[in-house]
């Protein structure tokens, strides 16, 4: 004869279930990253290049550069922007101008070699290090380069974006450069852009489904053994 278990259902498991579940996804937001811009950094379009600028009026290059590769956002770490459109750049000097102060600077991810008038437009940061750009003050190939004026014209030198009022030529939101990657006088650097690619890896979106898939089976094997026991 058969004993039919009388016990009480272990109404505990559905809720152990679903704080696994809640934990699961989460981890996954943590891994993945919100795709909501903290205040201070913002999206260009849905790319998921985020961008943030400093403020640190007469920092060089160099130091930019430094700086910007000790921050983060949603797990990735920054660097100097490397505006690779014209929307891009329009979008860069439109969030981050500075009015009222006119000829300004914000670093940018580029160095020029070479010497005097004219180089090779180099970008030195983040994914794009050792692409070239641009050629005296045209573009490279078909890569994009602003340069205003007559730069770049201080090479060697390191490229900033005019987040200010025109000035010699330099139009709001086009390039110059700065001889030795030094702010001057007649470079007035004012900060730096830096830029975030939050892009998941491939492995991550596969880790998320296999977890998915491994709770939705235990859930399964869970609710069969139950049913089967009553």
């Amino acid at each position: 004869m058969r004993c039919r278990d009388l016990r009480p259902p272990n109404r505990g498991r559905g809720r152990d279930m679903r704080v696994i579940l809640v934990n699961f996804v989460l981890a996954a937001v943590v891994v993945v990253g919100s795709t909501a811009p903290a205040s201070a950094v913002i999206e260009f379009g849905s790319s998921g290049d985020y961008f943030e600028y400093v403020s640190d009026v007469g920092v060089s290059w160099s130091s930019a550069a430094a700086a910007a590769a000790s921050l983060t956002y949603d797990g990735a770490t920054g660097y100097l922007a490397t505006p690779t459109s014209s929307a891009m750049n329009s979008f860069l000097y439109s969030n981050f101008n500075i009015a009222g102060i006119g000829f300004a600077g914000g670093w940018l991810g580029g160095e020029v070699f070479g010497s005097g008038l004219g180089g090779a437009g180099y970008w030195e940061t983040g994914p794009l290090t050792g692409q070239q750009f641009s050629i005296g003050g045209s573009p490279y190939g078909t890569a994009y380069s602003n340069w205003g004026g007559i730069e770049p014209n201080n090479a060697p030198s390191a490229a900033y974006m005019n987040i200010g009022s025109l000035y010699a030529g330099i139009s709001s939101g086009q390039w110059a450069d700065a001889a030795g990657g030094v702010a001057s006088a007649g470079d007035p650097v004012q900060g730096y852009i830096v830029e975030f690619s939050v892009v998941p890896e491939p492995s991550t979106w596969a880790m998320l489904l296999i977890g998915f898939a491994g709770l939705g089976v235990a859930a399964y094997r869970r609710a069969k053994t139950a049913t089967a026991r009553s």
